[in-house]
Formats: structure tokens, C-alpha cells, sequence
């Protein structure tokens, strides 16, 4: 445990330095240049998008949906038996929702809603969003983009699958699923299983015929069918994404396509769909439009601007769409309407035709049909869905980046957050504490959140679009945090419920502009020594960097590269072997970490096999005893091996081994760890598709069924106690263990001796402090000559340095039973 004195130390340390002021929510970039590639004008897609698609392209360069099939067929030839984790528990938060898309308020029952997280599943409340319940984790896709219920027969009701409008971490779908008892439970639409729908973006049921069901499709079709979903019929066909359906009264169809406009259709037969575009002047890109329920002849129109900057334009018809006039446009006048290809709806108030609410970046509305524009309380941005009450005019819900909310335009339009056990953040990577169920997380749009002692209720510590997380498992007042675009954060006082984090890029960013000088990753990696949490790793585009005084200070740990440098994989010693491995399946390692200098690393690439040269190292976990032992996953889609076994990896000549066995073949995967206790046998892999877990060395995987079918970005096992950590993207945190009854591994007494030395690098004076007690501290140069003699010091020291010449050297620390040596560099 810190001293007292070690906490004040370090927050001594904090006045020295800039707090962080991250952006409140993401910087998003346009996936549609991904549909739309021969779009010149489009915005340049860096960031996630360029990640996402980085880290999970096929051969072909493209995201398919996930194998299905094969999934299916290793569940059917799979050994029954039971699940290989135990006490299952899910962390949460309970108390902060995730990115929706769809909400569907029951005409039948206005208590009962549900609403769809774009890759958490569908979940369903029975008290108007008081509480909520899953609806069902094991479908095969949990990213639902749309909802609809058949007026006729209200327990029919539709999901639609696959976030086309994401930013590029848009789960791909699996086709339309449907409910007959009232959304209780659902199965796939046989006529869906097909890659044409990967990407539900609308779906619609017919008030004139009791059978009719629309189908908008992001590959560029809209489908019918008098069969509830059971037969399809393709009705138009365009090369572009069709964004929305409107469905009048009589059976008339309107649609919007993406780079083209609105289309009118009187019976929804193929060949009758006429282009209403008059007036629509400028671009026309994304649409998203809506009809009045009091008056169907008046039509409100938003439509994207060509920059994905604000609005091209919003528009009134009130002659049934033959003629639009454009109204207020509120991008000119410096409402937050940025990023409308991301975020962008629209609804009318059931009861005034002159009422309608907006939302994009922000959440506005106008009372006087457009000539004037106002901003509502806004809770969270980047606003998606807006569904009124079917009977009160006066409510509407409300989806957006933060979850669910309820509006009544009596009281001010202010907001009621409805996301309490509406268990959908998207997390990026996490960190466990020590001891307990604390954890660190960080989400899409959300921030970084902390877990207090398996706390149901999340604390918010950190904004902007959360990144990875690490805790010094010896000190664990000290935590390090990250939002988008590399930018790390420290805090000395990471037990707290909100630590203080401030900036700590040092060299990172040399010219001191905010941003990572190497170019950073928009989530960017970086780890921690589980054995020694002064040493930290960073990688930039270009090289990993490293720190050997808990961040205080960086420095190259390796020359630039040309390839992606991404996962890290360091060895539990206290001058570590540290392997770096990334795009093109690059592979390096660095010996002796305290020991090495750019240039020392090594090149493995050459010893990757040919068949996955070209894929991804997501992950590089090293062998918990045994640093020339590691375990490389690869995370995107291929159907050769996704996760290796690399022996001899501490020589030139390392030789990989599949360990992927009956894992499904195509199933990406983003992380892998092992139990400590059985290391060679007992491994644990976070997929696409949840969690698989292997127990005979690769030979065989088990879905564990406890975790949803969601897109899992980490896992990761706490020596002490083998207890596991999983981080999804959709469905939060969970934990559970690998032994019934909690066994931990035996550990090695660990050293109470780990002196703190700072700054480093430094010029004039050196510190030096332990927790308590006496020891010696001298420092020797490269060639082990001491160049300070050996002082006596009680609990801290401060030495004079300034006469060293600058180079590197090393700080030999001793209390006569215990040695400890760090490297220093004199400025």
C-alpha cells in the first residue's frame, strides 16, 4: 500500500504540469466514403474509420459480416459441456447507456418500449423506461438499427440488424428479425440471411394493408412483402444506400436515397417510383425526411450537406412533396449540426404540423414550421431517433450517443434520463485494479469510466471518446487514462472515485500542440508492466516509445517503421522483454527493455507465416513465466488461423504455431489471454463474437455462453487471483473466474523495495524516494563505472546531477537485501 508520503510526493508533482481539457464528445469522420468510394469530394476518413477498417479488412479490403455459417457449424460439432468460467458477473454500468438508434413505443401498450442499441442487443422495459430487461443476447446480431410494429397485429413486431450509418465501428447486421408475441422473443427472417442485409437502415409496416412490410437496405434496395418477411420482393434498386421510408395512410410509399433525393411511389409497385426533387436545390446526400400525422400534405425534408458539415439544406412541402421550400437552415446559425452523415432525425408533433423536432449534433426543434430554430436541454449529443407517444402528443423519446431519454414539451423540454439498466456502452479497453471488481473502461463517446467495488453505478473520469487505461498493480493510486487521438492522462490518485488526471505526453508531443507528434492511432494502445508499473509502452504510428518513470518522461524505444505498429506485448520482468506487432502483421521484440536503445529491436516479421503476412496483430499476450513464449491474435477477417502460439520468440528464428483449432474459421479476433495458472493449455479469446475459451492448448474453443453474442474487444485475467476482466463493445463490463471457488495462483512474495526516481530525463537534480526505510543509491554509465558514489539516504533523497555529461545511465538502489536498477537519462 502507498504512503502518505509517496501521494503527497507525486501530487506535488501535478501543479508542474497542464490539466487536461478534453473535447466533450467525438471527433467523428465520415464512413460513407466507405459506401461511396468514387465520391472525391467526401470528407477524408482518418480516425476510427480508418482504424476500424485497418484492423478488420479481408484480402479484398472490405468488412463482411461474420461467418455465420461456420459459426453455426463448430457450434453443432462442438463436445457438449459445461461453460469453462465461473461466478459470472455483469459489472455494468448500470447507470450510462450507449449509442440507439431505434425506439419503438407499443401503440398496444404506450408502458411497454423498446430500444435498440447499435451493438448491445435490444432491451425491453414494462414502465416506460424506469427499468429495463434484455431482450435477448444470443441472437447473431446485436446491432439493432430499426424497429417497426405491425398496425394490424401489435405482437408483430420487426428489428432491423447493422449499423450502416456508424462511425466505422458499425456492427455489421445479419438481416431483419421478427416477434410474434409481442417482442418477448425473436428469430431471423429466413429471407434475410443474405450479405444483401448486412445493413438494415429503415424498416415500415403499412396502415392500408394489414400485411405489407418495407425493407431499406444500405447495398441500395427497398424490398416488400405481403408475408410478413417471409417472401421478399426487391421493389427499387439503386447503387446508392435507400436512408428512409415513409409510409402515408393509403398505402403510398416515400423513399430518400442517399446522393440522390426523395422518390414517390402511389402503391409501392416496382417501376412506379417517381424522383420529387423540386426544390431540393444543392446537395443531396443523406435525407432523412417525415410526414405530418395531423396534415399529410405538409413533409419536412433534412437533408446532409456535401461536407458532412451541417445541413445542405431543411425543407418544407406543403403540396405532398411535389414542390420543397427551403426554411431556416440551422447550420447557419451556429447550432452544433455538424456530422449529419452520423447523426440526423426527424420527427412531427402528431397534433401541429408546425412543430417539429430536429436532431443531429444537437437537439432542436421550431414551433413556427421552420422559420425559427431552438436548442432543447440536451443531455448528450449526436442525436439518432425520435419517436412520439402514440397518445400523448405532448412525449416523445429520444435516442442518442448517451442512450434513451424522455422529453414533455409542457416542462421546458427538459429531459428524463431513462438509461438506468440500459446496459449498452460501447467500450474501447479497460484496466483492472489490483484487488476487487475495480476497473477502468474507456467507451466510444462516453469518456472513461471507473468501477468502484463492482459498483453497479459507474463513476464518469475522464471525456471525449474514452481509449485504453492502465493501473500500477503495485501502486494503484497511480492510473493512466486516454482519449482520442493518443492523448494520455495520468492521475496519483487513482483509488479515488474521480481521480485528477492531467496531460502527461512529454515527448510525445515535443511541440507541445496537443497532439502526438508520430501521428497517433484514434484509439491508441498502450500497456503496462503487471510487474514493474514504472515501465510503460506506447505505440505511435511510426515506433513504440516507452517511459521507465510512470510516464513522467518518453522516450523512442525503437526506430520508425514503415508498417503499423499496434499491439504490445510486454514480459512480467522487471526490465522486460517487450514485443510490438501491428499492421501487415508486423513483429518485433526488444531485449531488456532498461537495457535497449533505438535500433536494438529486432526484426521477427520474416518468421510470420506467409498465409497471414498480410493481416493484423491485434494482440500480443507473453507467456506469464516464460518471455520467449507468446500468444498473438489477429483481428481481422481471414479465413487462415486468427490465433498463434510464437515459441523461440526471444531468438532470430521464432516459429509460430496455429492454436486456433475448431475456432470458427473467419471469426476475427481482438484480444487473447491466458490463464496463469495453466499457461500452456488454458487460453481465452474475445471475438467479433463474444467470448471463446480453450482448455487442451488450442485443440478445441467453447463459445462461453454466459457473455452475449457482442463484438468483445478485451480480456484479460489478474494473476492474483485469476480472476477475468471482459470489455465489450455494447454491452459493458463483465467479470468471472477461473476456478469454482476462486483459487488465485501462488504467488512470489512481491518487493516491497521499488524506488520512485524523478524527473527523468532530468539536468540538474535527481530524486530519489522509496515508501519508507534506509537505502544506499549511486549511479554508474553505460560502461558500469560509478560516476556518484553510494549515499546513504533516509526515505528520500535528492541528488545533484548536473555535472554528469548528458547520456544515459544507471540508478543502482539498495536497502541490503534488495537490488533494483533504473535507468536514467541526463539531459
Amino acid at each position: 500500500m502507498r504512503t502518505q508520503s509517496i501521494f503527497i510526493l507525486l501530487l506535488a508533482l501535478a501543479p508542474c504540469l497542464v490539466i487536461a481539457q478534453p473535447p466533450s464528445f467525438l471527433t467523428k469522420e465520415s464512413w460513407s466514403a466507405v459506401w461511396n468510394e468514387e465520391d472525391e469530394d467526401m470528407p477524408v476518413d482518418p480516425g476510427w474509420v480508418a482504424q476500424y477498417h485497418m484492423m478488420k479488412q479481408n484480402k479484398d479490403g472490405i468488412i463482411p459480416r461474420l461467418p455465420f455459417d461456420n459459426i453455426r457449424k463448430q457450434e453443432s460439432q462442438a463436445v457438449l459441456r459445461d461453460n469453462l468460467l465461473y461466478n459470472f458477473q455483469e459489472l455494468g454500468p448500470y447507470n450510462i447507456g450507449g449509442r440507439t438508434r431505434a425506439i419503438l413505443v407499443d401503440y398496444s401498450n404506450d408502458q411497454h418500449v423498446l430500444s435498440g442499441s447499435v451493438s448491445g442487443g435490444l432491451f425491453s422495459t414494462t414502465d416506460a423506461g424506469n427499468t429495463w430487461s434484455v431482450v435477448n443476447d444470443e441472437i447473431t446480431a446485436l446491432s439493432i438499427s430499426s424497429l417497426a410494429q405491425d398496425f394490424f397485429n401489435p405482437a408483430i413486431i420487426y428489428a432491423g440488424t447493422g449499423e450502416g450509418w456508424g462511425n466505422a465501428d458499425g456492427v455489421v447486421g445479419n438481416g431483419v428479425y421478427r416477434s410474434t408475441d409481442g417482442g418477448v422473443t425473436f428469430e431471423q427472417l429466413p429471407s434475410t440471411d443474405d450479405a444483401g442485409f448486412n445493413y438494415i437502415f429503415d424498416i415500415a409496416t403499412s396502415r392500408a394493408d394489414s400485411n405489407a412490410l418495407y425493407i431499406a437496405t444500405g447495398s441500395g434496395d427497398l424490398y416488400r412483402s405481403f408475408s410478413r418477411g417471409d417472401s421478399l420482393k426487391k421493389i427499387f434498386h439503386t447503387g446508392n444506400a435507400v436512408c428512409d421510408i415513409e409510409l402515408t395512410p393509403t398505402g403510398g410509399v416515400w423513399i430518400a436515397v442517399y446522393n440522390q433525393g426523395i422518390y414517390y411511389s402511389a402503391s409501392g409497385d416496382s417501376g412506379t417510383f417517381v424522383v420529387k426533387n423540386n426544390g431540393l436545390t444543392g446537395d443531396r446526400r443523406r435525407i432523412e425526411f417525415a410526414i405530418a400525422p395531423s396534415d399529410t400534405m405538409i413533409m419536412y425534408a433534412a437533408v446532409e450537406r456535401g461536407s458532412a458539415d451541417g445541413f445542405s439544406g431543411i425543407y418544407r412541402s406543403d403540396d405532398f412533396g411535389e414542390n420543397w421550400t427551403a426554411v431556416v437552415n440551422p447550420s447557419d446559425f451556429g447550432f452544433y449540426t455538424t456530422f449529419t452523415w452520423y447523426s440526423m432525425c426527424i420527427a412531427i408533433k402528431p397534433d401541429d404540423p408546425d412543430f417539429v423536432m430536429l436532431g443531429v449534433g444537437a437537439l432542436m426543434y421550431t414551433l413556427n414550421g421552420g422559420n425559427q430554430w431552438f436548442e432543447c436541454a440536451n443531455i448528450h449529443s449526436d442525436h439518432h431517433a425520435i419517436v412520439w407517444h402514440p397518445e400523448n402528443p405532448e412525449i416523445f423519446y429520444e435516442g442518442n450517443d448517451g442512450g434513451v431519454y424522455r422529453y414533455n414539451t409542457n416542462i421546458m423540454y427538459n429531459s428524463t434520463d431513462l438509461n438506468e439498466g440500459y446496459r449498452t456502452i460501447q467500450y474501447y479497453a479497460g484496466a483492472y485494479y489490483p484487488t476487487g471488481l475495480n476497473i477502468l473502461g474507456g467507451t466510444q463517446d462516453n469518456g472513461t469510466h471507473k468501477c468502484k467495488a463492482g459498483s453497479e453505478d459507474f463513476f464518469h473520469v475522464l471525456g471525449g471518446d474514452g481509449a485504453y487505461c492502465a493501473v500500477n498493480q503495485q501502486f494503484p493510486d497511480l492510473v493512466y487514462a486516454e482519449y482520442q487521438n493518443g492523448v494520455i492522462n495520468t492521475a496519483y490518485d487513482g483509488t479515488e472515485d474521480y481521480p485528477n488526471f492531467f496531460q502527461s505526453m512529454g515527448a510525445l508531443d515535443g511541440d507541445n500542440d496537443g497532439d502526438v507528434d508520430d501521428g497517433a492511432y484514434f484509439i491508441n494502445p498502450f500497456d503496462i508492466n503487471l510487474v514493474n508499473g514504472d515501465y510503460l509502452a506506447f505505440v505511435t504510428t511510426k515506433r513504440l516509445w516507452h517511459s521507465f518513470d510512470g510516464g513522467a518522461s518518453w522516450q523512442q524505444a525503437m526506430n520508425a517503421v514503415s508498417t503499423s505498429p499496434y499491439a504490445i506485448g510486454i514480459s512480467r520482468d522487471f526490465s522486460p522483454t517487450v514485443y510490438v506487432g501491428g499492421g501487415s502483421a508486423m513483429f518485433y521484440r526488444i531485449d531488456n527493455a532498461y537495457d535497449s536503445q533505438p535500433g536494438d529491436e529486432v526484426n521477427l516479421s520474416n518468421s510470420v507465416p506467409a498465409a497471414v503476412t498480410g493481416d493484423f496483430i491485434s494482440c500480443i499476450t507473453v507467456h506469464p513465466a516464460d518471455n520467449s513464449i507468446c500468444y498473438v491474435s489477429m483481428s481481422n477477417f481471414n479465413d487462415d488461423p486468427r490465433v498463434w502460439r510464437v515459441t523461440n520468440a526471444n531468438t532470430a528464428s521464432p516459429v509460430w504455431t496455429s492454436i486456433s483449432g475448431d475456432l470458427p474459421q473467419g471469426l476475427p479476433v481482438n484480444y487473447i489471454d491466458v490463464d496463469p495458472a495453466r499457461p500452456d493449455e488454458f487460453f481465452l479469446a474475445a471475438t467479433d463474437y463474444g467470448i471463446y475459451v480453450s482448455d487442451d492448448a488450442g485443440q478445441h474453443w467453447y463459445k462461453q455462453n454466459q457473455f452475449p453474442n457482442v463484438y468483445t474487444e478485451q480480456v484479460k485475467v489478474r494473476q492474483s487471483d485469476r480472476r477475468i476482466f471482459v470489455w465489450t463493445h455494447g454491452r459493458g463490463a463483465f467479470t468471472a473466474t477461473l476456478d469454482s471457488l476462486m483459487v488465485g495462483v501462488p504467488q512470489t512474495p512481491s518487493s516491497n523495495f521499488n524506488p520512485v526516481m524523478y524527473p527523468n530525463p532530468c539536468s540538474d537534480r535527481l530524486n530519489v524516494q522509496v515508501e519508507a526505510g534506509d537505502f544506499d543509491v549511486m549511479i554508474r554509465n553505460v560502461s558500469n563505472q560509478i560516476v556518484t558514489p553510494a549515499t546513504a539516504v533516509k526515505q528520500r533523497a535528492s541528488l545533484d546531477v548536473s555535472r554528469l555529461p548528458a547520456g544515459i545511465y544507471f540508478v543502482e538502489c539498495t536497502n541490503g537485501k534488495e537490488t533494483t536498477l533504473k535507468k536514467l537519462i541526463k539531459e
